[in-house]
């Protein structure tokens, strides 16, 4: 609990107040340093964010980096039954595709049961086996109904699951494989039991593989997607086929242009994030510490070094303006639509050897993740040297005024104890001038 203070009671002064007008006056001068203090924090945060669109800029120029990301290339099926999508190792091709066989889980029912929920009078056990896995025993009692069992089934842990399925008039357990694939068959055995599982029967679907046949070839897959078949291409097959579907995959200069305007975009975020926090033009700084930053411009010019340079590849493409991706005036990039597709179509090859390199050679987005790397290294990087020393500085400031709030509380204390010894004075010459009077 503070100190009760009854300064002025003898004396009639507002001893309080004038101790908290000097105290704050004190406090005042604090301010241009509890100012810096939060500046430098702001700073130290706003590294964060530019370090972090530095990252999202890295990620845009990775799609970009291989020559197959370069050249993206789409896929278009002929017929529903078979969906098809394409990475970054997809090249031109067309194929004839047959499904023949859809992948499937298994199902097997027991026999019909006039109750799910009154005992079955049997007393025994069944087997479940999941492949080649090891079998998994159920115990079962007499007073056991097709609920219980069904209870009992789902807690092995296999990947089986099992339900009741009724007609209108009786009920059969039904036990379903959760893995399609002929590897992921059921297997059952009963002892004292008559379930009716080991009936072929009363297995309604098998656990089958898909087949699917490619310019007469034929793939075999555990699930209706197929990868690796088709360099580049996973398959979804939906349906059976009566006729052969035509796959084609062609070059997709629109995915291409999608990628280097998701390019351009980090680039630009980093470059308005730099210019917002440090100043640029006739726009002041919107943090006072960073005004003018070096840390900052440094990574812009980084960054513009290489958006402007050249590779040396000894083409008519070897800088990105080349291709219509140029700076402007405030150090942002620029797409000229027409002059990027005019490139990509005419000379395809030396576009996706400047953007994505090939041969050993390092293409424009490898140079920029390999900048971004540098800048951002958690060691000696230009962004984390800054943050390191704006950290340092936060600290010295917060030492600075924890020391300064210690001195002005230690004055307050200081003048409190000056002022009651006054005010105790006045009082008692007051009561002396009383007597004497």
């Amino acid at each position: 609990m503070p100190a009760v203070t009854f300064g002025g009671i003898g004396s009639g002064m507002d001893v309080e107040g004038l101790i908290s007008g000097l105290v704050n006056a004190e406090r005042a001068s604090l301010q241009p340093t509890q100012r810096k203090a939060s500046d430098t924090r702001s700073a130290i945060s706003a590294m964060g964010d530019v370090a972090g669109l530095l990252a999202k800029l890295k990620t845009a120029a990775g799609k970009l980096s291989d020559e197959r990301e370069v050249a993206s290339y789409s896929a278009t099926s002929s017929g529903t039954q078979v969906v098809a999508t394409t990475t970054g190792g997809a090249l031109p091709s067309s194929y004839d595709i047959e499904v023949t066989q859809l992948a499937s889980e298994q199902r097997t029912y027991s026999d019909a049961f006039l109750s799910k929920t009154t005992g079955l009078s049997q007393a025994g056990s069944f087997n479940i086996q999941v492949g080649t896995g090891a079998p998994a025993t159920v115990n079962i009692d007499a007073g056991d109904s097709l609920e219980s069992i069904t209870n009992k089934i789902n807690g092995l842990g296999l990947r089986v699951s099992a339900s009741i399925f009724s007609d209108g008039g009786s009920y059969r357990l039904q036990i379903r494989g959760l893995d399609s694939g002929a590897a992921n068959n059921l297997t059952f055995s009963e002892s004292g039991t008559t379930l009716g599982l080991l009936d072929p029967l009363n297995t309604k679907q098998a656990a089958l593989n898909a087949i699917v046949k490619v310019d007469g070839f034929s793939v075999t897959s555990a699930t209706n997607k197929i990868d690796g078949a088709i360099q580049g291409v996973s398959l979804a097959v939906t349906a059976k086929t009566t006729a052969p579907i035509n796959l084609r995959i062609a070059s997709d200069p629109a995915a291409t242009k999608t990628k280097v305007t998701e390019f351009i975009s980090a680039y630009n975020a980093v470059v308005d994030k730099a210019h917002t926090l440090a100043g640029f033009g006739t726009s002041k700084a919107q943090n006072a510490t960073l005004s003018g930053d070096s840390a900052l411009r440094g990574t812009l010019a980084n960054l513009s070094a290489i958006a402007t340079g050249a590779l040396g590849l000894g083409g008519s493409l070897d800088r990105l303006s080349d291709v219509g991706i140029a700076i402007d005036r405030a150090g942002r990039l620029q797409l000229s639509d027409s002059k990027f597709t005019a490139a990509l179509a005419d000379r395809p090859a030396e576009v996706i050897k400047l953007l994505g390199g090939g041969s050993g050679t390092d293409g424009v987005m490898d140079k920029f993740r390999t900048a971004v790397d540098r800048l951002t290294d958690p060691m000696n990087g230009l962004l984390f040297t800054r943050k390191a020393g704006l950290e340092t500085r936060a600290k010295s400031l917060d030492d600075k005024l924890s020391t300064e709030q210690t001195r002005i509380q230690r004055y307050a204390d200081t003048l409190r104890k000056q002022f009651t010894a006054m005010d105790g004075t006045i009082a008692r010459n007051q009561a002396l001038l009383r007597q004497l009077g």
